[in-house]
This record gives structure tokens, C-alpha cells and sequence, in this order.
């Protein structure tokens, strides 16, 4: 296994003295970028501790951090005021490192490498930074087949067309570096090939750090696969009704397949049926002088060993029309039962809530029930008492109670003796 690395070599004292690093990773992308940026962002307080600045989605301070800032570079490429604003955040970002003693700050946007005219505004608006490009490189037919997968499908009528060399994702790597190589230098360039044998430890997160001088001590390890190609068959089904989609970006389809399938939406082997070897090996003799020039340029370690291994026979899956065709009613045959266990498992669901509603309904009119008794049995009573014989004439008297009562008629005054005394005092008066 040949395996290359960068050994910087340099204390954190040294890396303070020597100026704030700016590392701008520009992809490329399918070339382990989702990787990279998911352990940046799980990574940031700890990365923090070590000096190093992973900026929000805004390329700010106190915003959500993703580690990566592809839609801020979305939005940039069009502005008018692009190094302006982009040299207002940097100046940010170079504020909040002097405040805090950090080092480093990384920015990480893998669409970068699709605005060639970017390389310029960011030497511009860079001033005060020591500014570091990484790149990550792949064989060019198995970036056409990610790549088809992801975004291809949805706008071309086949990948033979849009394999066409007018086609601008299909430049040329040491293309698309020229620009940078201009503005920047390529001695601040760091190019890496994205290939197993040669990634520290097989891991392009590993392969990253390494090659930034940057320690993993106690940081979280990403989850599981990261970004993974769907099924090449699945891929056929969705090319078939590509109007379905919005955009290259649309992956509505294939979020809805994949809640619907689960892993048996993902590829699961290398070998792809969308190239024949000798399709693989007729594409890449476009680039095969390009990718010397870059070997010799960025890796001379590697003498006259190419760049990428030549594409072999365990890297093709020969199928037929009908094979494929077969493969495709696999996948829909699977859908639909699935979506029919779906649909069952809901009727189920919606039957038990159905008496469970019948229940609840049940119990209400019961409890109704012995609310309403409840208020007859008091209206009654409220009515017995009313009905009840209480006039004290009609109760027995005690001989005590006689007296009193004869005491009381002696003393009383009608209003008729009123009168009389009153008409006695006007005649006095």
C-alpha cells in the first residue's frame, strides 16, 4: 500500500507567530467532503480548544455551524460587492481568533471549485490571513458515475450526453486549480488524491487533519457512512421520470424511496453497470495528460506512477438490457409491497383507533348518563323539601309555648290602636 502524508512538523507557538491560517477547502466534490465537514461541525468546541475556528453557514460567529459554507459561496458568486463582503466576515472571523488565541479557522465549501473567478476575490479579501487551498481529486469516470447519480440524471437524456465535453463539470482537475495556482500560488496548494490506498489510514477525515498539522485527540468520530450513492437501479427508475424533479438539487425522489426501501435503496457493491471498461478507459484518455501534469506538479514523489490506478475489470458490472430491465422491476415489485405493508399496517392502525374512539365514545355517554341521573336524584330532592308540611300553626303546642303566646297577644299592638293614640296626641297638642 503506497500511502503519502504531509508532515508539517510546526509547535502551536510557531503556528500563532507565524499569522492566522485560512484553509479553504474547495472539494471537490463526491470526493469525501460531507465527511469532512459532519466531523467539523461535531467537532467544533474541541476544535476550538485547540485554536482552530469552524465558522457557521454564514462564515460568522454565533450562527449555526454545519462545517461547511456552501450556500454562503451560493450566495457570494453573484454578488457585486463580493470581496467587500466577503472581507467584512474574514474580518470577523480574524477579530473573534485574536480575541480568543486561535490559529486557524477552516472554510469549507466543495461548489467553490465551479466559480474559477472566486480564486481572485478570495486573494483580495484575504488580507491578513496565510492562506492554504486543499483540493481532493478522484478518477474522473467514478466521479462522472457519483456524479450522474446525484445531479446527471435528472436534466440529461443519458450519461453518454452528459459525458459531452462541453459539459463544464467535466473539467479538467489541473483546469480548475489554474486560476488558484494564479492568484494564490500552488505552494499554498495542497492536492490530494481521493483513493482508498492512499488516504491516511483509508479515511479522508484522517487524511485531512493529517494534512493540516491538526490533532483528533478526543474528538467524535462521524457516524456511520456519510452521503451514500443510491442504488444504480433506482437511479435507471428515477431517470425514466425525471420530470419529476425540480432541479439538479431535487432529492425529494430519493428521500421518499429511501424512507420506503431503507438500505436496500443504497448501492451496495463498487462495481457500476453505467460504463463498460472500455468506456471508462476511452474517458479518461481525455485527461491522462492533465492528471501527469498534476502529479508532477503537487506529488513528484510519485515518479512515472500515474495519479489513479487505471480502471479494472472488478470495477465494471456486465449486465444486459434485460438484466437491467429485470433489476429495475426488482426494485419496483420491492416498493410496492413494501408500500402495501405500509398501507396495511395503517388500515390496522386506523382500525384500532377506531375502537378505541368507539370506546372512549362508550365511556362518555356512561359518564353523561350518570351525570344526568345525578341531577335527577338532586332536582327530586330539591323538590321534596319544598313539598314538606312546615308551617308551625299546624304543630303541637306545649302548654309553655301556650303561655308565651298568650303573654305576646297581650302585648301586641294593632295598627288600628296606632291610629288612636295618634289622633289622641294631635287633639292634646
Amino acid at each position: 500500500m503506497f500511502q503519502i502524508c504531509w508532515v508539517v512538523g510546526i509547535s502551536l507557538l510557531e503556528k500563532a507567530q507565524a499569522g492566522k491560517r485560512l484553509i479553504v477547502h474547495i472539494g471537490a466534490p463526491k470526493c469525501g467532503s460531507s465527511a469532512i465537514q459532519i466531523h467539523l461541525a461535531l467537532n467544533e468546541k474541541t476544535l476550538a480548544d485547540q485554536g482552530v475556528l469552524v465558522p457557521s453557514v454564514n462564515l460568522d460567529i454565533g450562527g449555526v455551524v454545519e462545517g461547511h459554507q456552501v450556500w454562503f459561496i451560493e450566495d457570494l458568486k453573484s454578488r457585486t460587492d463580493a470581496v467587500e463582503w466577503l472581507s467584512s466576515r474574514l474580518s470577523g472571523l480574524a477579530a473573534h481568533m485574536d480575541a480568543n488565541g486561535m490559529h486557524t479557522a477552516i472554510l469549507s465549501a466543495e461548489n467553490i471549485i465551479g466559480y474559477p473567478w472566486l480564486a481572485n476575490i478570495f486573494q483580495e479579501a484575504s488580507v491578513g490571513f496565510d492562506i492554504q487551498i486543499i483540493i481532493y481529486v478522484r478518477r474522473q469516470d467514478e466521479f462522472i458515475i457519483s456524479s450522474w447519480q446525484q445531479w446527471g440524471l435528472k436534466e440529461f437524456g443519458s450519461l453518454r450526453e452528459y459525458t459531452r465535453k462541453d459539459n463544464p463539470i467535466l473539467e479538467k482537475w489541473g483546469a480548475i486549480l489554474a486560476p488558484w495556482e494564479l492568484t494564490i500560488g500552488s505552494s499554498r496548494i495542497m492536492l490530494r488524491p481521493f483513493r482508498r490506498d492512499m488516504l491516511v489510514d483509508g479515511d479522508v477525515v484522517t487524511d485531512f487533519f493529517n494534512a493540516l498539522d491538526l490533532s483528533q485527540d478526543g474528538m467524535i468520530p462521524v457516524p456511520g457512512p456519510t452521503n451514500p450513492s443510491y442504488d444504480e437501479h433506482l437511479g435507471d427508475l428515477a431517470h425514466r421520470i425525471r420530470d419529476v424533479f425540480a432541479g439538479p438539487h431535487d432529492f425529494r425522489f430519493f428521500q421518499v424511496m429511501e424512507s420506503l426501501l431503507g438500505e436496500k435503496s443504497f448501492k451496495s457493491r463498487g462495481a457500476s453497470h453505467l460504463m463498460s471498461l472500455a468506456e471508462r478507459r476511452e474517458f479518461l484518455a481525455r485527461y491522462d495528460a492533465d492528471n501527469n501534469a498534476l502529479r508532477d506538479r503537487y506529488l513528484p514523489e510519485f515518479g512515472n506512477r500515474p495519479l489513479f490506478d487505471p480502471p479494472g475489470a472488478e470495477t465494471v458490472a456486465l449486465l444486459s438490457d434485460t438484466e437491467k430491465l429485470r433489476a429495475e422491476n426488482g426494485v419496483l415489485i420491492r416498493s410496492v409491497y413494501l408500500l402495501a405493508q405500509g398501507i396495511e399496517s395503517l388500515e390496522a392502525k386506523l382500525n384500532d383507533m377506531s375502537t378505541l374512539v368507539q370506546r372512549v365514545e362508550a365511556l362518555e355517554s356512561e359518564a353523561a348518563a350518570r351525570v344526568s341521573l345525578a341531577e335527577e336524584r338532586q332536582a327530586q330532592e330539591a323538590n321534596a323539601a319544598l313539598a314538606l308540611p312546615w308551617d308551625k300553626s299546624d304543630e303541637p303546642h306545649s302548654e309553655e309555648d301556650s303561655a308565651s303566646e298568650a303573654h305576646s297577644d297581650e302585648l301586641s299592638i294593632t295598627s288600628d290602636d296606632l291610629s288612636e293614640v295618634e289622633k289622641e296626641q294631635a287633639e292634646v297638642n
